[in-house]
């Protein structure tokens, strides 16, 4: 039992890693966002490279490094219309 827990406790510190990189690649976006709408419509130069970085690199970072995180927080949003009608049996698989 003591492996499992050792186990859990690397996985969730490699979560929070994941997590923290993730913050900051959204800062990051966030960054690249201002600097390419303030060339953009100040300076008629806009970032050529910035659509596709953001929607198809980094966005996709921030999804799959945050995923587990919130998974394990229990931070994911249900729809608690479906959720609080069905059975609890019904619910503890649904979380």
């Amino acid at each position: 039992m003591r492996i499992l827990e050792a186990f859990d406790t690397i996985v969730s510190a490699f979560e929070d890693v994941l997590a923290r990189i993730a913050a900051a690649i959204m800062f990051f976006i966030m960054v690249i966002v201002v600097v390419d709408v303030t060339g953009r419509y100040f300076f008629n130069a806009p970032l050529d490279w910035s659509y596709e970085l953001t929607t198809l690199y980094l966005m996709s970072a921030v999804f799959f490094f945050s995923l587990s995180p919130t998974m394990r927080h229990e931070h994911h949003v249900r729809v608690d219309i479906l959720f609080n009608y069905v059975s609890v049996r019904t619910r503890s698989i649904m979380k």
